[in-house]
């Protein structure tokens, strides 16, 4: 487990949560929250060949979902935010306070704020918003037509036939991808 892994998702989700509500005056949904948070990892992963938070995702109908965070949704207990039940099953996550900021790079900082500027607008939808995922995340359209929707998304996928290639033809996200890979199987 990567340090502070726990304190930079948790204070990922409340950055999320506070910037959403202040851009236009409504709670997120959960489902706005798991797109940001997925975004937000698979585009560091596909520029840096590692992912922000580590999260384990399912490939769902409405487009990638963090596993752990939607299965305990209901009890997850953080003092950076908390999930409001509002409906059966329709969540909205509320921040408890500012997130702390000093958990992430400043490259990592910028790419959450474009995130914000393009998804917390007036006209902007959860649809909308699962639909843009499915066009950006190849890993999630793999693991959703080709292994079923809820499968596992493998993380692998968001570079195109990283297996098949050869040593010196991997470009350096996918070469650092492949180390990070191989050292947490060891443990490291």
């Amino acid at each position: 487990m990567k340090a502070y892994q726990k304190e930079r998702l948790e204070n990922a989700i409340c950055y999320f949560a506070s910037e959403h509500f202040k851009k236009t005056r409504k709670l997120p949904t959960q489902t706005y929250i798991y797109k940001y948070l997925s975004l937000f990892e698979f585009q560091i992963l596909e520029e840096t060949g590692e992912a922000p938070l580590g999260l384990k995702y399912r490939a769902m109908k409405r487009g990638p979902v963090p596993i752990e965070i939607y299965n305990n949704r209901r009890d997850i207990n953080s003092e950076c935010f908390c999930f409001e039940e509002r409906d059966d099953n329709i969540f909205d996550v509320r921040a408890l306070k500012m997130p702390n900021m000093d958990y992430f790079s400043e490259y990592e900082i910028q790419k959450m704020k474009n995130l914000i500027f393009t998804y917390a607008t007036p006209y902007m939808t959860s649809h909308i918003m699962s639909e843009s995922s499915h066009e950006k995340i190849r890993a999630w359209r793999i693991a959703y037509n080709e292994r079923g929707e809820n499968s596992i998304i493998d993380n692998s996928d968001t570079f195109e036939d990283l297996s098949k290639k050869d040593e010196k033809d991997l470009t350096p996200q996918e070469e650092h991808f492949l180390i990070s890979e191989s050292l947490k199987n060891v443990g490291v």
